[in-house]
Formats: C-alpha cells, sequence, structure tokens
C-alpha cells in the first residue's frame, strides 16, 4: 500500500513538471511579427514586370534612316525648318507618329517620288474634298514637304515594318509642335471624323489635322496654346 502511494506521488510530480516546461516554452518563444494589412508578399525567385520603354526623343539620325526605309531613299530631311519634325499620336490610336519637314534629295529621285503606285499617299492639306487630293501634280525639284509615318498596331514609328506613311503639300510651318487634340476649339474638332483622341500638328500658319482619311489644314486657324480674347 505504501509502495502504491509512492508510485502515484512520482507520476503527479511528473506530470506537473511536464506541463510547467510547456508553459515555459511558449513564454520563452519570440513573438512572430505579422504584416500590416493586405500586403503581397513576393515569392522566392519573383521579380517585378518589365515596364514598357519610353519613346524617346528623336534625333536627326533616328529620323534620316526611316525617311530612306520608307520613301526609297528620295527625301532628306529639310534643316531649314526648325524644328524639322516633331513626334505626336496624331492618328488617336495610342501609338506615337512622326512628322517630318523634307525635301527631295536631288531631281534624280523624282521619277521614284511620282511613280504611278507608290509606298506612300500623296496628299494636299488645303485640297477642298477628298477627291481633289487624289489629284495632284507630281513632285517637284526642292518642293518642301510634310512627310508623316504613322505607329502601328502598338508599335511606333521607330518599329522596322512597313505602314502608312504620306506626303503632305502645303502642310510645313516654323515652329511644329504636337498639341492634344483636346485642346483646340469644338469648331475645329468637329471637322474630325475620328474619335477626339490623340494629337494634332501645330505650326506658326495654323493647325494640320488626320481626319481618318487624309492630313488637312484646320479651316480656321488656331493656336491651342493661345486663349481667346
Amino acid at each position: 500500500m505504501r509502495l502504491r502511494s509512492i508510485v502515484v506521488f512520482l507520476l503527479a510530480l511528473t506530470v506537473a513538471g511536464s506541463a510547467l516546461y510547456v508553459r515555459w516554452r511558449r513564454t520563452a518563444r519570440p513573438p512572430v511579427s505579422e504584416p500590416e494589412g493586405d500586403v503581397a508578399l513576393p515569392s522566392p525567385g519573383a521579380s517585378a514586370p518589365p515596364s514598357a520603354p519610353a519613346d524617346t526623343v528623336p534625333t536627326r539620325s533616328d529620323v534620316q534612316p526611316t525617311l530612306d526605309r520608307l520613301f526609297e531613299g528620295a527625301l532628306v530631311v529639310d534643316a531649314e525648318v526648325r524644328p524639322s519634325f516633331v513626334t505626336g499620336d496624331f492618328t488617336g490610336d495610342s501609338a506615337t507618329d512622326l512628322a517630318v519637314a523634307a525635301r527631295p534629295l536631288s531631281e534624280d529621285v523624282l521619277p521614284r517620288l511620282n511613280a504611278e503606285l507608290p509606298r506612300w499617299r500623296l496628299q494636299d492639306a488645303t485640297a477642298a474634298t477628298d477627291g481633289a487630293r487624289d489629284v495632284v501634280p507630281p513632285i517637284a525639284s526642292g518642293e518642301r514637304l510634310l512627310a508623316v509615318v504613322h505607329g502601328v498596331a502598338g508599335l511606333s514609328w521607330r518599329a522596322p515594318a512597313d505602314r502608312p506613311c504620306y506626303l503632305v503639300r502645303n502642310a510645313v510651318g516654323s515652329g511644329m509642335r504636337a498639341a492634344p487634340l483636346s485642346t483646340v476649339p469644338p469648331a475645329v474638332r468637329m471637322q474630325l471624323s475620328r474619335l477626339h483622341a490623340g494629337d494634332v500638328i501645330a505650326e506658326e500658319r495654323g493647325l494640320i489635322l488626320w481626319t481618318g482619311a487624309a492630313y488637312v489644314r484646320a479651316v480656321t486657324p488656331v493656336d491651342p496654346e493661345r486663349p481667346a480674347r
């Protein structure tokens, strides 16, 4: 009977000791900090997605090779016009387009520029109707033209691919710049069939607009950065 009491006492002592040890382990363990809020933790080896490269400001060394490739080496940047080129979203499709003041390289290239089926479309920004724009005299030696290269399918004018190109008469002026279409007067915006998005080409004589089919000079020349009086 005495032996049984001793065994029971030892078992009770063992259980009590185990409980005290577990309690001590819990209080001695360092606390784990939880992230505040809904924070997404990066998975091992994960990296941030690369951002799309911005379309940098072009230089003449960028522009001339583009003219050579798309206009068969027949045009040269007109350095007498300042600035000689400008970029912007002239068609409202979220792709960067290029507009360049250019001249024929020489008389020898005129047959290429006036070919029956060229890779570009020749237009007159002051023509009254779309039909009249299709009937234009041949390009002459030394004639000043606006060469426009469109960006397509999410690619800017820099991408080495075929794309719509235009040669536009009566569209070159000093101080060329891209101006948001949203800043021009409503009377001018109403001349366009496309959505009122993107840019226009502004210069000292007024605005050059893309209608969805052609480049035209605004009926009422305005400066979108100059408030009306």
